[in-house]
């Protein structure tokens, strides 16, 4: 009988070494989920401050990009007002031009009058 509680005492012995393996791995492995825990926390907390930055950066952009749009707009309307004084410049020019070819002929034909009214004020 002897054997037998030997036998039993190291069953018991190796028993208890397997429940004190299994023990440490349950503290590492609880240590390990903390550690994991806090290194999630932390990382969410950059994404959370990463998410906020970038909406910080696209309403920056946003707001750029409607002063452009703005400046662009006035750009634009300036462009037209100036196309419009070209062309109203450009008729005006054409009217000239038109004009200064009747004037050598009303210049020419008021000379000539002037002329025929002195000859006859002095030859009458």
């Amino acid at each position: 009988m002897s054997t037998t509680t030997m036998e039993d005492k190291k069953f018991d012995a190796e028993i208890a070494k397997l429940m004190a393996e299994t023990l440490r791995l349950q503290v590492e492995a609880n240590k390990m989920q903390s550690e994991m825990r806090a290194e999630v926390g932390k990382t969410q907390i950059e994404v959370e401050k990463m998410h906020a930055e970038t909406a910080k950066i696209q309403s920056e952009m946003r707001a750029e990009a409607g002063k452009n749009q703005i400046e662009a707009d006035k750009m634009h309307a300036e462009t037209m007002k100036i196309g419009a004084e070209t062309m109203k410049l450009q008729a005006e020019i054409q009217k000239l031009g038109k004009e200064s070819i009747y004037y050598p002929l009303v210049v020419g034909s008021g000379a000539t009058l002037a002329i025929a009214a002195l000859l006859k004020a002095f030859l009458l």
